[in-house]
């Protein structure tokens, strides 16, 4: 007959480890109902508690690790992606993911989830490859298969909008051009309605909007990426001075550029768009110094000669901002020949009047 406090130990191991197993099934079910009532925040915070909980039984007890605890656990970081991908946070939603597969290989919820942050955020390629690997565990499964087709199709509307934005350069005709650009903009809609994260989509956006002259929209698409954390972007930074030109800020305009050139001093398309609009600038300087000279002809000249310079034919704000200047030195023009003849016809009136009375008496 064994010893009756070796027996007592067993037992309470045993009570011990059923008791464990119930903590984190329990605050499993808070993190649910967090879940459910959309406090997302509360629910990480419980399925982190569920998934420590977990851990530390599979340390303790070597033969856990092979048992359905580890399938439970599994569980317990897909809950958690899932709240991780309510807050936006999808990267710690991807880790997420990565450690519910570690944890269960044949996890397909898991393959799905990843797969779908993914596609969010535009890495179609890796999306596809996670589907492909749930696929392995559940090769008939109907969903994935039609979720991994959604996404090769969304991956062919976004390489047919590059093509669009490439071929708007090449078209000599401006209603192609614009044709090309409206086409781009409506499959890269239709992209950027699953892959709302996608940056590379919505620079694309950004370029489609500037080409149709869209440029206030085009610029509140390019504070939002900036927002985001891309404000070293190249890329980002050429569109924002195209569109601030576009929009009569030539000064703010010159600044995004010498930031891109200070980073990359090679860069052939900023330094082409600088020395651009450094020509128009200097062409409005001398339009304002004619103009101050009160040399209105010559002023006039000059600002149609900077309107004829400007690189983008699209920034009809600028072309605007310089034809008010040149319409208000005409207003300015005519209004003094008016009072010039005011002042004639009132000088000869005062000089005919005592010769009038003359003739009269």
């Amino acid at each position: 007959m064994p010893p009756p406090a070796q027996d007592q130990l067993y037992d309470d191991e045993s009570d011990a480890m059923e008791d464990v197993e119930i903590i984190h099934a329990d605050f499993k079910e808070k993190g649910n109902n967090c879940y459910k009532t959309k406090d997302y925040r509360g629910a990480i915070a419980q399925y982190t508690l569920a998934i420590e909980i977990a851990k530390t039984e599979i340390d303790q007890d070597s033969n856990a690790a092979t048992s359905d605890l580890t399938k439970q656990l599994a569980s317990y970081y897909g809950n958690r992606a899932a709240a991780f991908t309510m807050l936006l946070k999808y990267r710690e939603a991807i880790a997420d993911c990565d450690e519910a597969i570690t944890h269960d290989r044949a996890f397909i919820k898991a393959h799905s989830r990843k797969a779908k942050v993914l596609t969010t955020l535009g890495d179609i390629d890796g999306a596809i490859i996670a589907y492909g690997k749930g696929l392995i565990h559940d090769p008939n499964n109907a969903s994935i298969v039609k979720e991994k087709d959604d996404i090769i199709r969304i991956k062919n509307r976004f390489e047919l909008a590059k093509q669009c934005v490439i071929d708007c350069a090449s078209v000599a005709s401006s209603d192609k051009s614009k044709r090309k650009a409206r086409q781009a903009l409506a499959q890269i809609d239709l992209v950027l309605t699953t892959c709302t994260a996608w940056n590379d989509a919505i620079l694309l956006k950004i370029e489609a909007l500037s080409l149709l002259n869209r440029v206030d929209e085009a610029y509140a698409l390019s504070t939002k990426l900036i927002r985001l954390g891309m404000s070293s972007n190249s890329k980002l930074l050429f569109l924002r001075a195209k569109c601030l030109f576009a929009q009569g800020c030539l000064d703010d305009a010159m600044k995004h550029l010498r930031q891109i050139l200070s980073g990359d001093p090679d860069n052939k398309s900023a330094m082409m768009l600088m020395k651009a609009l450094r020509s128009v600038g200097r062409k409005k300087d001398e339009a304002d110094k004619a103009y101050k000279n009160r040399n209105f002809e010559n002023a006039i000249n000059l600002y149609t000669e900077a309107v004829e310079m400007r690189p983008d034919k699209n920034s009809d704000a600028y072309c605007v901002k310089l034809y008010l200047i040149a319409q208000h030195i005409m207003q300015t023009c005519a209004s003094i020949i008016t009072v010039l003849l005011i002042e004639y016809v009132q000088s000869n009136l005062m000089m005919a009047i005592p010769r009038l009375v003359c003739a009269v008496q």
